[in-house]
């Protein structure tokens, strides 16, 4: 039978497949193996191996999430944490695993307290990144789970520098994307275009294509908020259809975007909308970045 340590090295291996363009290939094989994880999982449990417990329940994270496995991500996480030999940077590790969860499930309310207990460990002992990191997802939870909106930008200002600091672009782009659709939201139409173009150009930069279908939609609000309804629908259309083909993180960005194309909609014929959704979804990733990325010509 294969050992636990054997099947932690593999779940590590399978994880970076779990989202992309071959995702169906690496959730397949984790499902075929999930009782072979659990076992694991039983096994550094009861040998009190806290450690290598923290980093498979983070390889399995993922495949928890996009099978909405919740319950289980969180049971496994909760008797891991109850361990007394786990160590503060794991911790705060599988801490951020569990507000990623509940997150997932927009349970921001019930994100928020595991966010914040994990920044407060990485800030006593993570790295500028780790606390980056951090910064971001509770600035996310304080966004969708609270009335004022605004609360969140100091986080993701606070993550934005940090993450210069670490010079992680991702990280960059993961805090100005944000702060670019919060400021659509104030009406601030140049400062949310800045934003959100320096954001979609940091994810390029990094190479991660998951986090391009967002970007899109996102510039779709953009385009919408500036009276470019058929530009807004197609770069829609383009987001959405990348979003299933990547099969990428579901998000609270939906019901945003959705609101501000309610008056894309509605300013064009029934017909030319649905063109331009179809031309959207027509466009290859590459096409859809660039014309996201053109100068807008204007309403």
């Amino acid at each position: 039978m294969t050992s636990a340590d054997d099947l932690l090295a593999e779940a590590e291996a399978r994880s970076s497949g779990i989202w992309g363009r071959r995702s169906g290939i690496a959730l397949d094989a984790v499902a075929l193996d999930e009782d072979l994880y659990r076992h694991a999982l039983e096994t550094f449990i009861d040998r009190g191996d806290a450690e290598r417990a923290a980093r498979l329940v983070a390889a399995l994270r993922d495949s928890w999430w996009a099978r909405g496995q919740f319950a289980e991500g969180q049971d496994w996480m909760s008797r891991i944490l109850a361990l007394p030999t786990l160590p503060p940077a794991s911790r705060a590790r599988v801490l951020d695993h569990a507000g990623a969860l509940a997150f997932a499930q927009g349970q921001y309310g019930r994100a928020r307290p595991f966010f914040e207990a994990s920044l407060e460990l990485r800030r006593s002992g993570g790295s500028t990144q780790e606390q980056a990191l951090a910064l971001n997802h509770l600035a996310a939870a304080v966004r969708w789970g609270s009335a004022d909106s605004t609360a969140a930008a100091p986080l993701y200002q606070e993550s934005l520098a940090l993450a210069r600091q670490a010079g992680d672009r991702l990280l960059v782009a993961a805090a100005l994307m944000p702060l670019g659709t919060l400021a659509l939201d104030r009406g601030a139409l140049a400062e949310a275009r800045q934003l959100l173009r320096d954001g979609l150009q940091g994810c390029i930069e990094a190479g991660v294509e998951t986090a391009l279908p967002l970007a899109l939609e996102q510039f779709a609000a953009l385009a919408a908020a500036s009276g470019q309804a058929e530009r807004a629908l197609r770069l829609s259309g383009a987001g959405a259809a990348w979003r299933r083909r990547l099969a990428t993180y579901p998000t609270p960005y939906t019901a945003w975007v959705k609101r501000y194309l309610s008056a894309a909609r509605r300013a064009l014929p029934r017909v030319q909308a649905e063109a331009a959704r179809q031309a959207g979804e027509a466009m290859s990733l590459e096409e859809a970045v660039a014309s996201a990325l053109e100068d807008e010509a204007g309403p």
